[in-house]
């Protein structure tokens, strides 16, 4: 036990180094949006979306009066607790299915499954106010397939109740349920055929019964009608659309992307050779292209039975997906005794912490500037307000908005990427962030196409200018650059 916490005092120490950059207040677009309309009204519309454990969570800060510029801190260190005690529950059923002493290899584990839940796309939950719910929900599918994987009736109650709060967390992050499971199949030695083939129906069957509760609890809460949905017209929407799109946007997370490649390509060369020199090729053979299948597949299962015109995909609905490289690596690292393999894929190891511990930094510094540039740009339509309401005693009441010809999305000091969207961009969190900084009653609202035409028509900036801003009366018709 002391060894035990010993190493999850370690892992959350170097998770806290590795996300340091998180901890500030969260500069996410929901961010705007929770300051706008505080604790209450963001839990409620979690509920909707049937993240049960989310709603509860900002019902308890709201409960203990926690200040929103300290929500980010908070929710930092606990989801770090939250991996951390992942990787510690992980290693140690690994270590001891495998009887592992030697600690080099214990070593090249511990850096594998550290960044199985530690890796570039980490940057899409750490800019959420909400992170550390996210990660109790990984956490918890861990926790879930380890469960499993032991067996007995007890067991297999707790791996349910498990599994039914970590969708109630997050659905999108249900995949680490079935990635866990099949490395830890991969590691035993012991369980007849029809035993793991057992865990991986009751797997599926945890998998299925949760979603459906939570389809439930949505049901219940949200008193609109769904709106319908295709399934072939689904499949085909993820296989040409959303899956290319996860894969394009997963390594816009990543600093030095042609390493990455060329560590990709590594890890496959380094699972071939092993598969090729190990005696349970069958098995190995399976059970790896499971767990490749569960690692890119199964973030996309909610997708099938969404409606078709809400049916999109979000970078932290596929955090497994980065992590296929890392289970070809943790493949080879549990049977595997050749020495010179075990130098490369510690190598392929380093490269991959230090690639993406950069990429995390880079990605939050971004962020950081990023919220900057809006809150300066929302600070000048303020000051601009405030003048024209005291040279000419009239109280500004409505603002309405409308983006130039080419106004960009992100701004062009970073990657392409959510941390670098530029607030003016998405209407919703410009809306909020503007009632929160003008600390006004003003209404705002996109413009008219007719009043687009007369005041702006054909006009493009690459810049802030006077000339973005009409004021007719009691009324501030608006261009965004």
């Amino acid at each position: 036990m002391k060894k035990k916490l010993t190493l999850f005092i370690a892992i959350l120490c170097f998770g806290i180094i590795f996300t340091y950059t998180a901890f500030p207040t969260s500069h996410a677009l929901d961010s705007y949006c929770m300051v706008c309309n505080g604790y209450n009204k963001t839990a409620l519309w979690f509920l909707q979306n049937g993240r049960v454990v989310t709603y509860l969570f900002y019902h308890v800060m709201n409960f203990i009066h926690m200040p929103m510029n300290t929500l980010g801190y908070v929710s930092a260190f606990l989801a770090n607790v939250c991996f951390s005690v992942a990787i510690t529950s992980l290693f140690y059923k690994l270590k001891n299915n495998l009887k592992i002493d030697n600690p080099w290899k214990k070593g090249i584990l511990l850096l594998a499954l550290f960044l199985l839940y530690y890796n570039p796309l980490l940057t899409s939950i750490l800019l959420l106010d909400e992170v550390c719910v996210i990660a109790c929900g990984i956490m918890l599918f861990t926790l879930s397939s380890i469960k499993l994987f032991n067996g007995g009736i007890k067991n297999y109650l707790l791996a349910f109740i498990f599994c039914l709060i970590g969708v109630f967390c997050y659905q999108g992050i249900a995949s680490y349920l079935f990635v866990t499971m099949f490395i830890l199949l991969i590691t035993d030695n012991k369980l007849k055929i029809k035993d793991q083939l057992f865990r991986i129906i009751f797997t599926i069957i945890n998998y299925i019964v949760s979603f459906l509760s939570n389809y439930l609890i949505i049901r219940f809460v949200y008193n609109k009608k769904f709106g319908q949905f295709n399934i072939i017209k689904n499949i085909n929407h993820i296989i040409n659309n959303l899956l290319p799109d996860a894969l394009k946007n997963y390594y816009h997370y990543i600093s030095y992307v042609k390493i990455y490649y060329i560590l990709v390509l590594l890890s496959i060369v380094l699972l071939v050779v092993f598969i090729i020199l190990n005696r349970n090729k069958l098995k190995n053979i399976i059970y790896s292209i499971c767990l490749i299948i569960s690692s890119i597949i199964i973030p996309f299962i909610p997708n099938v039975f969404m409606a078709s015109n809400m049916n999109y995909s979000d970078a932290k609905m596929t955090l497994t997906i980065v992590s296929v490289p890392i289970c070809l690596l943790v493949v080879v690292i549990i049977h595997n005794t050749n020495k010179i393999m075990n130098y490369i894929t510690c190598f392929v190891l380093i490269m991959y912490l230090a690639i993406s511990g950069y990429s995390v930094h880079q990605n939050m510094k971004i962020d950081i500037k990023r919220f900057k540039n809006d809150t300066a740009y929302l600070a000048q339509v303020n000051s601009k307000i405030y003048y024209y309401e005291k040279r000419n005693n009239i109280k500004v009441k409505k603002v309405y908005y409308a983006y130039d010809i080419d106004s960009a999305y992100y701004y062009n000091f970073g990657y392409n990427n959510g941390a670098n969207i530029r607030l003016m961009k998405v209407n919703w969190a410009f809306e909020c962030s503007f009632k929160t900084m003008t600390k006004k009653q003003i209404k705002i609202e996109k413009m008219l196409k007719k009043d687009y035409i007369k005041y702006f028509d054909g006009l493009n900036y690459n810049k802030f200018n006077s000339k973005q801003f009409i004021f007719d009366n009691d009324t501030l018709y608006l261009l965004i650059y």
